[in-house]
């Protein structure tokens, strides 16, 4: 049959399904968007007593449909992971059961083993007309997914989000909502997929549904890489949903407490956040180290004298240069900075698990607000680091016979993805100062003032401690200033100028703390003592003036960019 037809591609997969376990076609019933005879099959393989005990005691029907009420209260999600609870059993009836930890238990070994995976084409679905979806997915009767599916000859994959979107709603106005596509009861995830990618969804809102790509990435590009045996998106049948992977995915995905989602999914963001903030802090590191290897054997120029330059005298390599040393102590401020602020929040996520439970609260608080900037800075300031490393090495920087050029592509994604500046700016201005009545923000204030106390006695660091003091206020001051008429398009018209005002000032501090560590370690004296105290210095000299331009116009609430008609452009 051929494949560059939707009923082609459906074969194609469900020949693949059935190859290797799966089941296909039976009889399936609308009304409780369910497969009895497979609900009913794995209960009797794995709970034989319970279930004809439950029988007995409410009749078959009865309890299909105290099953789906069970779904439709209580979730998809929530049944499957602690089953139903039936009066007069001891115990819930099971409807799944997914690996175990350990495979010592035979009974629970048993039961995995015992699952029953369905596919079928054209569902029915509908207790409303005819419509079809093309493939339904369930898990010994219960749906776990939808699929519908388009070929890029025809339609793209755009064409199957937008048949979710308006012709798959979950509830029509004035009808019975659809038990198969209506949330909490419903599939747990919808799949739009074609010959070159998968979009999948959680929840089904009509217009509003909200669909995130599930591919593989081309080689650091979207969508999927050529596949010489078949779809680019094959991997989905032959890999995700094979019988262990995808019984191991379903397990994973049922994680949390019903409700919970939104926040296990900030959990989750927190921190693939700060791993975004560690990738451009390592790359920027890169960058560094290559282009201080560069400036340190590349020789250029000649020395000056008050005579001028001497012509007889030989060349010098360009780190002997002034500016030069510049654009590396810029680098080393940035990226070491960086590095200090990455494993302090690494030090506070340790502390959420490990601390006292109000440490572990604080820790907790404080890593909420400084999310933001552990993501953000870095990937902001090391990219500058790797535009410096380029400007070192000169037009060799931008050929591909130095490293220094990639370093600079591959993290200007950084300031993208898990959130632009532009969301973290919000996010910070906007969620995360205010949260909690500002206890985070004010934990944060206590932790630099204690640095601040510590410097202030060190002849050396106490002019920074007394600018890193005037920084903090002004940072304090900006967000009542920026909510003082209440109104949040004024206050968060310049949240990413002081989401950079608020990581220099983070920055200024964790330089002050590596300043007093340097010192109390008793590297005074030793070559990376000198080069961190010249990193704050250069950090406080060069680097945190710079935020009162930025919280000038936060407290002024300047709108010049917010209220230009878009004409104007």
């Amino acid at each position: 049959m051929a494949t560059h037809k939707e009923i082609g591609v459906e074969a194609v997969i469900c020949d693949h399904l059935a190859a290797h376990g799966w089941l296909d076609a039976a009889a399936y019933d609308r009304e409780r968007a369910l497969f009895p005879a497979d609900l009913i099959a794995w209960a009797m393989e794995t709970q034989a007593k319970p279930w004809a005990d439950a029988v007995a005691k409410l009749g078959q029907a009865p309890l299909l449909d105290r099953i789906r009420k069970s779904l439709d209260e209580r979730g998809t999600l929530e049944v499957l992971r602690k089953g139903v609870e039936i009066v007069g059993l001891k115990s819930p009836l099971m409807l799944a059961q997914f690996r175990p930890a350990m495979g010592m238990n035979p009974d629970m070994t048993a039961r995995f083993t015992a699952n029953r995976l369905r596919v079928i084409r054209q569902l029915r679905y509908s207790l409303h007309n005819e419509k079809c979806i093309d493939l339904g997915l369930f898990l010994n009767g219960s749906a776990v997914a939808t699929v519908e599916l388009k070929t890029d000859f025809t339609q793209s994959v755009r064409d199957a989000v937008d048949q979710y979107r308006f012709d798959r709603r979950p509830v029509e106005k004035g009808k019975k909502p659809e038990p198969l596509l209506a949330f909490p009861g419903s599939a747990l995830v919808h799949f739009a997929v074609s010959d070159s990618e998968v979009m999948m969804a959680a929840k089904l809102e009509g217009p509003e549904t909200r669909f995130l790509p599930f591919n593989k990435g081309d080689h650091g590009a979207a969508g999927n890489p050529l596949n010489p045996n078949g779809h680019r998106t094959a991997y989905l049948w032959e890999e995700i949903w094979a019988r262990d992977s995808w019984l191991e995915i379903l397990g994973r995905y049922l994680v949390g407490e019903a409700g919970k989602g939104l926040h296990c999914m900030f959990h989750m963001m927190n921190e693939a956040r700060i791993g975004v903030g560690m990738a451009a802090t390592m790359l920027g590191m890169a960058g560094y180290h290559a282009s201080l290897d560069y400036a340190k054997n590349r020789p250029q120029g000649r020395p000056v004298g008050p005579g001028g330059k001497d012509a007889a005298k030989p060349q010098i390599r360009i780190i002997e240069h002034a500016d030069v040393k510049r654009m590396l102590l810029a680098q080393k401020s940035y990226c070491e900075g960086a590095l200090a602020l990455e494993l302090y929040c690494a030090r506070l996520v340790d502390e959420q698990h490990t601390g006292t439970p109000e440490g572990a609260d604080d820790a907790r608080l404080l890593l909420e607000v400084l999310t933001p900037i552990a993501k953000s800075w870095p990937s902001e300031w090391c990219l500058e680091a790797n535009s410096l490393a380029i400007q070192v090495h000169g037009g060799y920087g931008y050929t591909r016979d130095f490293p220094v050029e990639q370093y600079w592509r591959d993290n200007r994604l950084n300031m993208i993805h898990e959130g632009t500046h532009g969301i973290q700016g919000m996010d910070l201005l906007g969620r995360k100062v205010l949260m909690e009545n500002g206890r985070g923000l004010q934990l944060l204030v206590e932790r630099i003032q204690a640095t601040i106390g510590k410097a202030g006695l060190i002849a050396e660091l106490a002019p920074h401690a007394g600018a890193l003091s005037q920084a903090l206020e002004h940072v304090g001051a900006a967000p009542r200033a920026a909510w003082a008429t209440g109104n949040p398009t004024d206050a968060l018209a310049n949240a990413v100028p002081y989401l950079q005002a608020f990581g220099h000032t983070v920055l200024a501090w964790i330089w002050l703390d590596v300043a007093l560590a340097s010192r109390a370690a008793a590297q005074e004296g030793t070559p990376a003592h000198a080069g961190r105290m010249a990193a704050a210095r250069y950090f406080f000299h060069y680097e945190l003036p710079k935020i009162g331009a930025w919280l000038k116009v936060v407290a002024s609430r300047d709108l010049t960019c917010a209220e230009l008609a878009e004409d104007a452009f």
